[in-house]
């Protein structure tokens, strides 16, 4: 496969009441890059990630068989990894899986993904990937940017410090207590053998629907002024959130988005363009999750809003949420303290879902 440098203009296609795919989510891995400090509650993504530094890495044979890979994060200094945002591309079909738990997997093919999950172990981590080649050329490239609990961070990339075996993987190889010390190291290519891969978008868009509230007049305008926006999120049994990310636009003309009352981003870009931004670390202790948007029309004109939200939890999986008819509304201003995580919004309004008329071509923020 040969790549060309990356440039990404997504196209969501307007169906009967969403908006429709971009690219499905996917994950991966790799090692050390400068930390940075970061404000830990909420960082606006730029392509934060790429496969600039990562090497095609294989086993340095050609068998047709499922081949293991494995890189281990240690925690230091007393800090320990909480969230990792991973893009990935193979050859052929895998599997990501951290600390035992697959997180997702991949056909093998021209198209990077993305992955994101939350670290809990506390301790070490074992980023793996299992390939099942299928014929010639066989290889992966990853990219992982990992945040810690002290606010910094660090990438990891796929290079000669990954592990491998050139065997059948033995029981429990996946798992954060598997000895790899008899592994080999792994093959690398020089990147520009193949080319550098391009990025996928920050999250998988599809399902979302644009929405507004019911008060669009029979020429399409919209009232001035702030309307609040509000989705409840029941966490399932036994799981605590760890990180978030964000993809939001509006239509004409600003908004301010929050997770549990804490402000995550806000902008007055124009909706041809989304922002994305992440959550490095939630409180796990809050339950229901709150997300809500403070939504401007500055002027008698069309208002819309369209948004994803994923959270990953502490065991490995991971939720996205989009905004549809569930969220909640007023026809008025948005109140003081209205994205509060204690505010009771039983008596408000659903939204109301439409299809954007001009909506075929949609800028997303990359991985």
């Amino acid at each position: 496969m040969l790549y060309k440098a990356p440039f990404l203009l997504l196209v969501l296609p307007v169906v009967t009441g969403s908006v429709v795919p971009l690219i499905p989510n996917i994950n991966a891995d790799a090692i050390v890059s400068p930390t940075s400090n970061i404000l830990l509650s909420r960082r606006a993504l730029a392509p934060t990630i790429n496969f600039d530094d990562s090497n095609w890495i294989w086993t340095g044979e050609q068998a047709v068989a499922l081949c293991p890979f494995c890189k281990t994060v240690l925690s230091s200094n007393g800090t320990s990894p909480v969230c990792a945002n991973i893009i990935i591309l193979s050859d052929d079909p895998y599997s990501v899986i951290i600390n035992g738990a697959k997180i997702g997997s991949g056909s093998g093919s021209d198209s990077s993904a993305v992955f994101t999950v939350g670290l809990g172990s506390g301790g070490t981590d074992v980023f793996a990937v299992a390939v099942n080649n299928t014929g010639e050329n066989p290889g992966f490239i990853a990219a992982i940017l990992v945040d810690y609990t002290d606010g910094t961070m660090e990438t990891l990339i796929t290079n000669s410090t990954w592990k491998t075996l050139q065997a059948a993987p033995p029981g429990g190889w996946m798992s954060t207590s598997f000895n790899d010390l008899a592994w080999v190291d792994m093959v690398p290519e020089e990147s520009a053998s193949r080319g550098t891969p391009p990025l996928p978008p920050a999250l998988n868009m599809t399902g979302a629907s644009w929405i507004r509230t019911n008060e669009t007049n029979s020429s399409g305008v919209d009232p001035i002024g702030h309307r609040p926006f509000r989705k409840t999120v029941t966490l399932p049994y036994g799981k605590a959130p760890v990180c978030a990310k964000v993809m939001i636009t509006r239509e004409d003309d600003e908004y301010t988005v929050y997770i549990n009352g804490d402000n995550v981003g806000n902008s007055s870009i124009g909706w041809q363009s989304m922002q994305a931004y992440s959550v490095p670390m939630l409180d796990t202790a809050v339950d229901p999750i709150i997300i809500a948007v403070d939504s401007d029309n500055t002027k008698p004109s069309f208002a819309g809003l369209i948004a994803g939200v994923l959270l990953a939890y502490n065991d490995g999986t991971s939720e996205t949420l989009y905004t549809d008819d569930s969220w909640k509304t007023l026809t008025q201003s948005s109140p003081n303290g209205f994205e509060a995580t204690g505010l009771d919004d039983s008596a408000w309004i659903n939204a109301t879902e439409f299809i954007h008329p001009d909506s075929e071509s949609v800028a997303v923020l990359l991985a």
